[in-house]
């Protein structure tokens, strides 16, 4: 006696090749689509609380990136979608949070004031400009 296929035809050597296809294939397959699910699930959103960056000891939470991120003019994104120039308002923000933390931790080192401190470190690397270079640049720059 001959088994049957599913629809009642003896089975084909195709349809046999398949079904043991499908059991040899069957696990790495669905192992492969769990994979892929589970790798594109959409990022966790933060909280305005949780903290996006430690700069030493001091941590930067999101709600400090927002305050400073949305000072920012919306016509320095240009024509970006706006998920991106949230994006860059946030980096940009960030950046600068973390250089002033980072000058105001340089200026206890030294135990100078913040302002001190700058003065000192752009005053260091201005080059003195004569009357003659700036008239020399201004007659080929007319």
């Amino acid at each position: 006696m001959t088994k049957k296929d599913d629809n009642g035809a003896p089975p084909t050597h195709t349809s046999i090749m398949i079904k043991t296809g499908l059991r040899a294939w069957g696990p790495a397959i669905s192992l492969l689509l769990i994979s892929c699910s589970t790798s594109a699930q959409p990022a966790k959103r933060l909280a305005p609380g949780d903290v996006v960056a430690t700069v030493g000891s001091t941590p930067i939470t999101l709600a400090e990136v927002d305050d400073k991120a949305l000072q920012q003019p919306a016509g320095s994104f240009g024509e970006v979608k706006l998920v991106q120039a949230l994006y860059e308002a946030r980096r940009g923000a960030l950046d600068e949070i973390i250089g002033d933390i980072l000058l105001d931790q340089e200026a206890k080192a030294r135990r100078l004031e913040r302002a001190k401190l700058e003065e000192q470190e752009v005053g260091a690397k201005v080059v003195a400009v004569t009357d003659a270079e700036v008239a020399d640049w201004y007659q080929a720059n007319q």
